[in-house]
């Protein structure tokens, strides 16, 4: 991956710009909040898609299938992520349905 203003090196969910979708990579350390995320069906490996941002430092929502949560920016600063691998089958011209 090449940084980009965008998407830093090393960039965790609160690097994230409102629209893109990221893939977990670690969840953070704290306890209580690893545990409530894991609850949520948020771990390593799942997509997140930033919906919008509160003001600078506030709050994150954020989008995994149906289920969208908010969480405050200092703890999404905890969580790194890798950018999000287009699926093969949204690329393809998808057949209206007979």
């Amino acid at each position: 991956m090449v940084p980009s203003p965008e998407f830093p090196l090393n960039p965790s969910l609160n690097d994230v710009p409102v629209g893109q979708r990221v893939q977990i990579a670690s969840l953070p350390n704290d306890a209580v909040l690893r545990e409530r995320l894991l609850a949520l069906g948020i771990r390593p490996g799942v997509v997140v898609q930033v919906v919008r941002r509160g003001r600078p430092g506030g709050i994150l929502h954020l989008a995994h299938g149906a289920l969208e949560f908010m969480l405050r920016s200092n703890k999404a600063a905890e969580i790194a992520v890798h950018p999000a691998a287009v699926p093969a089958e949204s690329l393809q011209p998808q057949e209206p349905p007979a």
